[in-house]
């Protein structure tokens, strides 16, 4: 069944949304693109016995516009799904692919299945897509997110849903980071920091410690800056800290407004100097906590008890009681084993990156420890924390070492700028 079936690529609905809700679509979603509506209309065209493929973008497999796509399909005579991952195939096109065979006939018992990727891809598609499809049991696809793996990545993977808890069956809270609408203002470096406390002391309460998702290291953290934090669930009174009042309205009082208006910050019922979402939450980020990006290749997880904030480019986990470790669950979101769900079970981005959001990194299945397993990855977080610590603070004594003594204030390394 390996051809050369035709490219699906269409936009999504827009405007059309209402009148094709109206037309009785079984896949239709409004967050969905037409592609998705384009393959039922062309399998009910099918004779009994037809076969109906197409090259499509993958991303409605996992996504939840893609969910009635996928229930459809289910219903049909699925043949062969190959899956292609973040492999770019169209030179005019950043899209990532898959194409799939299906048959006007009842489900069968197996269909192919293929999964592969830039890691795993190396150009010779026909002897690749060959020796690498596989039997895979057609009860596997329903509504859910279609996930498709290599043969031994999917025993793997099996085995960590049948013998793990997920996430959210589990005491934890999963949070964003701070969305300020206007980084500029309310992101400072150590140097305005101790400028504004030096004026007024009071502003060292709402100034916090802050990391960006960028910076998010495996056990730890490769900078930090500072983050006015006016939150609305605060409902501070700005004239009761007038250095951050003057520091805001550096950036005029027009810019900060949260009105919707041209030139100012997105509409909402926060004021001027407050950060753009409530984070009724924000006492999550004093707790111990695990902080993660929400977009990345390399799935880092760093353990704090720092009180640090994060951006919006992240996302904090917090206990909510004693029955779970951190400390354990840190090592556990570091291993290979939950980096390989992370790239079978999260979107994939352009760059060979995947979003860890909460709606798809809940379904994380933790295993199940003894007390003596718990204990003891407990203790790595906590040694490879600080040995991660203690190799960051050498590698920064000796830039600053580099810097004085060849009196330079840039160093490239790795090829990417450091500003000392």
């Amino acid at each position: 069944m390996i051809g050369n079936p035709p490219y699906v690529q269409l936009q999504s609905m827009g405007e059309m949304s209402n009148t094709l809700q109206k037309c009785g679509y079984e896949t239709f979603d409004k967050g969905a693109d037409l592609y998705c509506l384009f393959t039922e209309r062309a399998f009910k065209l099918l004779k009994a016995g037809g076969l109906q493929s197409f090259i499509m973008p993958n991303k409605w497999m996992l996504v939840a516009y893609g969910k009635p796509l996928r229930k459809f399909l289910a219903k049909t005579g699925l043949r062969q799904i190959l899956n292609f991952g973040d492999i770019q195939f169209f030179a005019e096109a950043t899209t990532y692919v898959c194409i799939f065979v299906t048959q006007n006939s009842l489900p069968s018992e197996n269909l192919n299945v293929l999964s592969l990727n830039r890691k795993t891809y190396r150009g010779d598609f026909m002897t690749e897509v060959k020796s690498n499809i596989y039997e895979y049991p057609t009860s596997k696809f329903g509504e859910a997110e279609w996930s498709i793996q290599p043969f031994h990545d999917s025993v793997k993977l099996e085995q960590m849903k049948q013998n793990g808890i997920e996430l959210k069956d589990l005491p934890v809270s999963i949070c964003r980071g701070i969305l300020t609408g206007f980084n500029e203002a309310f992101y400072i470096d150590e140097e305005t920091r101790n400028k504004l406390v030096a004026a007024d002391a009071k502003s060292a309460e709402i100034i916090k410690p802050m990391v960006r998702g960028r910076d998010i290291s495996a056990y730890g953290i490769t900078g930090f800056e500072y983050l006015i934090g006016t939150f609305p669930a605060l409902k501070l009174d700005i004239d009761n800290y007038p250095a951050i009042k003057d520091h805001l309205l550096l950036f005029g009082y027009d810019r900060l407004n949260q009105t919707g208006e041209q030139g100012a910050r997105k509409k909402t019922s926060g004021k001027w100097f407050e950060t753009q979402d409530s984070i009724n939450y924000y006492e999550e980020f004093s707790k111990p906590k695990i902080i993660y990006p929400n977009m990345t290749s390399v799935f880092p997880f760093m353990y704090d008890e720092n009180g640090f904030f994060s951006n919006d480019k992240s996302f904090i986990l917090t206990a909510k009681d004693d029955s779970i470790s951190l400390l354990f669950l840190a090592t556990v979101l570091n291993s290979s084993l939950a980096k390989l769900w992370i790239w079978y079970n999260c979107p994939e981005l352009q760059g060979g990156t995947r979003e860890i959001r909460k709606v798809y990194f809940e379904h994380f299945p933790v295993p199940k420890a003894s007390e003596e397993q718990t204990a003891l990855l407990a203790n790595y977080t906590t040694e490879r924390t600080r040995l991660t610590s203690d190799l960051q603070n050498v590698v920064a004594k000796f830039q600053r070492t580099l810097q004085r003594k060849f009196n330079i204030k840039e160093l490239l390394i790795h090829n990417k700028q450091v500003i000392l």
